[in-house]
């Protein structure tokens, strides 16, 4: 099943995380067993009716001088799903 809105699949992206779990504020690489992350994925996905696969998880550049692999390695990831369905959607048209 697809969930999109005038046609188009949806996708959400999370930012802020670090705002909801201190875990995730201080290594990054703890987002996927944050249990605060995973339920704010699990609430945004039943306000927007969307798959939690659908609500992407990303950490904003904020107050860090430098660049941070963690949060590069989030970021690439969402873009690389954001692509994935793109890619999809092109192909059945």
């Amino acid at each position: 099943m697809f969930y999109e809105f005038l046609g188009l699949p949806q996708v959400v992206l999370l930012t802020k995380i670090d705002k909801i779990c201190p875990d995730v504020k201080v290594d990054v690489t703890r987002t996927f067993t944050s249990s605060a992350v995973s339920a704010a994925v699990g609430k945004v996905a039943n306000i927007m009716g969307l798959p939690r696969a659908r609500v992407l998880p990303v950490k904003n550049y904020e107050n860090e001088t430098g660049q941070v692999v963690g949060i590069d390695i989030l970021v690439l990831e969402a873009l690389k799903r954001c692509l994935d369905l793109a890619n999809d959607f092109i192909e059945e048209q």
